[in-house]
């Protein structure tokens, strides 16, 4: 009689079944771990250049819908009508086609052209664009009795005019500039004063009627410069001293441009010239700018960014991701 082969029962995992597990287990977690990384590397990426791109863009609407509008006055353009300004002292103020947009470049501490009212701060080696315009519109409720009445708006004072402000006043014929020398409601309208005080004279070109408008005489520089935190940042200088300093964008490094000269007075530029060698302001009829954005964020891409920006090729000292963005605008009020 045979007998039958008794099973023995496993009682545990050999040293070599447990450490094959643990290899297979490692190479699973460690792949596990390297997909997320990757993942999150990539999401990284992705919303930094997302980021860098959105504010390229909010930066260049903003330079966009301020330079299209240099040189505005109202009815009329500046080839038209030179307003005429009695805002004291004498010569302090000009509106004029040759300083309605101005370039300039800032390099190793100077400016090129100079630049009589530079703002603080200025990154090396970026450009300025600086630009005149009348901005909001307000209308006369009546015919000015004399040429040195006082200018009536309607009550509403929605364009904000504050005493000390420099304002535009025109028609389709003739244009004037005066400091407000007091701003007050009452009776339906807004009063605005033009006197002696804060002006050469009290006088203007006529008595303005209900076509004319009247606008805030605005003179606005835009520039790249660091902000609190270290981060480069668009910024403006606004008034006809520049005091009011506001960041518009942060993320711009560097802020390039040329200005489109029209020579054969067809209404399109046949060149564009960097700031210093554009040879008649009045001729800029366009204005060609490129920026460059950085991320927010360091340590961004893996290795440091080699990348062009206004023709140059660079590499970058840190791990940020840098873009360059542009765009082309034209001067609505230098085209006929």
């Amino acid at each position: 009689m045979s007998s039958r082969g008794r099973f023995v029962k496993q009682q545990g995992l050999s040293v070599v079944e447990v450490m094959v597990a643990m290899l297979l287990s490692l190479i699973l977690i460690g792949g596990v771990i390297q997909v997320f990384a990757t993942n999150r590397v990539v999401a990284r990426t992705q919303s930094e250049s997302a980021r860098v791109q959105e504010n390229g863009r909010i930066a260049l609407d903003i330079l966009t819908d301020e330079i299209r509008m240099a040189g505005f006055q109202g009815c009329t353009n500046l080839d038209q009508v030179v307003p005429n300004s009695i805002v004291s002292p004498a010569g302090s103020v000009n509106f004029t086609s040759d300083n309605a947009i101005n370039g300039y470049e800032y390099s190793g501490g100077s400016w090129t052209p100079a630049l009589t009212t530079p703002p603080a701060n200025v990154v090396d080696g970026t450009d300025l664009v600086e630009i005149r315009a009348a901005s909001c519109t307000a209308y006369l409720t009546g015919q000015m009795s004399t040429d040195n009445a006082n200018i009536q708006i309607g009550v509403n004072n929605t364009c904000d005019f504050q005493a000390g402000d420099i304002v535009v006043i025109s028609d389709c014929q003739s244009a004037d500039i005066f400091k407000a020398t007091s701003v007050s409601e009452g009776g339906a309208k807004t009063t605005i004063a033009h006197a002696n005080s804060t002006n050469t004279t009290n006088r203007l070109t006529k008595p303005y009627g209900t076509d004319a408008t009247v606008s805030k005489y605005e003179v606005v520089q835009f520039y790249v410069r660091e902000n609190a935190y270290g981060i480069p940042a668009l910024y403006e200088a606004r008034g006809v001293d520049g005091s009011t300093v506001t960041e518009l964008v942060e993320g711009v490094e560097d802020m390039q441009a040329t200005y489109g000269e029209d020579t054969n007075n067809d209404g399109t530029a046949d060149a564009y010239q960097e700031a210093a060698n554009v040879a008649n302001w009045s001729n800029v009829v366009s204005a060609r700018l490129t920026l460059l954005l950085q991320s927010a964020e360091d340590e961004v891409t893996s290795t440091k960014q080699t990348y062009t920006f206004n023709g140059t090729t660079t590499t970058a000292t840190d791990n940020r991701l840098r873009q360059e963005m542009g765009s082309t605008v034209l001067l609505r009020n230098r085209v006929n």
